[in-house]
């Protein structure tokens, strides 16, 4: 995942350091690994659904994580997901 992109956002704090800033990306890499691969099963299917919101996110492809935002709010979930800004 190309997660260079997070150094200019606002909402993030700076790191005090180069190796807490490469620990924040290694976070991130490992929770995005984690709901990926998650079993392919009606449990984990929010979750999964998640993953790929954020992965589109995360690559810069807005466009298509708006749509899967949408798709969660059509099917109900507005309550949790209207204030997730994409």
């Amino acid at each position: 995942f190309n997660l260079s992109f997070l150094v200019n956002l606002d909402i993030v704090k700076p790191p005090k350091s180069v190796s807490e800033f490469r620990g924040s990306l290694h976070n991130i890499q490992n929770a995005l690994s984690y709901l990926k691969n998650l079993e392919p099963i009606g449990h984990f299917l929010l979750y999964k659904i998640c993953y790929d919101l954020y992965f589109y996110l995360f690559e810069g492809n807005t466009e298509k994580a708006d749509e899967i935002k949408k798709l969660l709010i059509n099917c109900g979930y507005q309550d949790c997901i209207e204030r997730w800004q994409i």
